[in-house]
């Protein structure tokens, strides 16, 4: 399964699925979306692999284990998949590097306590090692995950209260 099947999926039986089929775009856009920030042509600093570990690892944190498999599945497939399951994993704090504990650590403040974070997690960011194209681009992962963690939750909600 993909991101956009789990999101046609999750839409199917929903009471809007009028709404949603004549705004058909909103499911693609999200799938759009994703792919953006998972996968871009320029992933700067940000690997591949670190940004699917990211995204299982908020997908984790709020508790939608389907788009975590999803994401725990594709970073499987990689040859760096033992490096960076450690980041993916919301059991523990492994250690890492300077850089990917900030990227850790700003990845749970946004998802975890976003009114908490400050000018000055930005700064940490900076001191890391990451430039600051590097950190719009770990915002908008960061971002775009999470409100896929409230989407698909949200559309199968709709889909039992009817």
């Amino acid at each position: 399964m993909d991101i956009l099947e789990l999101l046609r999926e999750a839409a199917s039986n929903c009471p809007a699925e009028d709404f949603l089929a004549q705004r058909g775009t909103l499911l693609e856009m999200s799938y759009a979306a994703n792919d953006a920030v998972v996968t871009p042509r320029k992933p700067g600093r940000l690997s591949y692999p670190l940004r699917l570990a990211i995204a299982a690892r908020i997908s984790g944190q709020c508790k939608v284990d389907t788009l975590r498999q999803i994401y725990l599945e594709r970073l499987a497939g990689l040859p760096e998949a033992d490096e960076w399951s450690a980041v993916a994993d919301t059991s523990a704090q492994p250690p890492m590097d300077t850089f990917t504990a900030a990227i850790v650590a700003y990845s749970n403040l946004v998802t975890l306590h976003p009114a908490k974070a400050t000018r000055k997690d930005i700064v940490i960011l900076q001191k890391s090692g990451l430039e600051d194209a590097d950190i719009v681009q770990l915002a908008e992962l960061v971002a775009c995950i999470n409100y896929l963690t409230r989407l698909v939750p949200g559309l199968r909600a709709l889909e039992t209260a009817s």
